[in-house]
């Protein structure tokens, strides 16, 4: 599954952003990142995973949102960069927010090629296997910081920014 994310408001330093999302196996999901434009030279590089940190969408950050089928709870995923990442699940929209181990962040890669920045890592669901089986709801964002401050990103908007909104989010079939 791929998908080009557009900003929220104008932003002329990202020119495409572009998320992928495969299966290597079947616990295991590959995000891929691309972002071309005058904003990849600003994003930070790395070649592993870097520290569990909060509040990391309120500088450059990359999220996947990931809801189960016929369910209300679901997760988020936020990678910097960097490597500092987290792993949050709700019970329901933007409800009871805490910290989880639910899935777990392998071999993470970040780095700027000539004409783009890329970001990829491996997603371990094996504790959501049996319940991951068949549709999954999968939400693509991004936060990108430039000098006019925070620029927003998702696959739609409604009439604010809001990547928790089931609305938009996709369906990815899951095996």
């Amino acid at each position: 599954m791929e998908a080009d994310l557009k900003p929220f408001s104008p932003c002329e330093d990202v020119e495409r952003l572009r998320f992928q999302l495969t299966t290597p196996r079947p616990n295991r999901l590959k995000l891929s990142v691309r972002l071309s434009g005058p904003l990849q030279a600003a994003l930070d590089q790395a070649s592993r995973l870097g520290q569990r940190r909060a509040l990391l969408w309120k500088e450059n950050c990359f999220e996947l949102f990931l809801r189960l089928p016929c369910q209300t709870n679901y997760w988020e995923i936020n990678l910097a960069p960097g490597g500092d990442w987290n792993c949050f699940s709700f019970t329901n929209y933007r409800e009871n927010l805490k910290e989880s181990q639910d899935i777990q962040i392998h071999q993470f890669l970040s780095q700027n090629q000539k004409d783009y920045f890329c970001l990829e890592t491996i997603l371990d669901l094996k504790r959501q296997t049996s319940r991951l089986s068949g549709m999954a709801w999968v939400g693509f964002a991004a936060v990108l910081e430039n000098q006019n401050g925070l620029n927003y990103f998702a696959v739609t908007h409604e009439t604010k920014p809001d990547f928790h909104n089931f609305s938009q989010q996709l369906k990815y079939a899951h095996p």
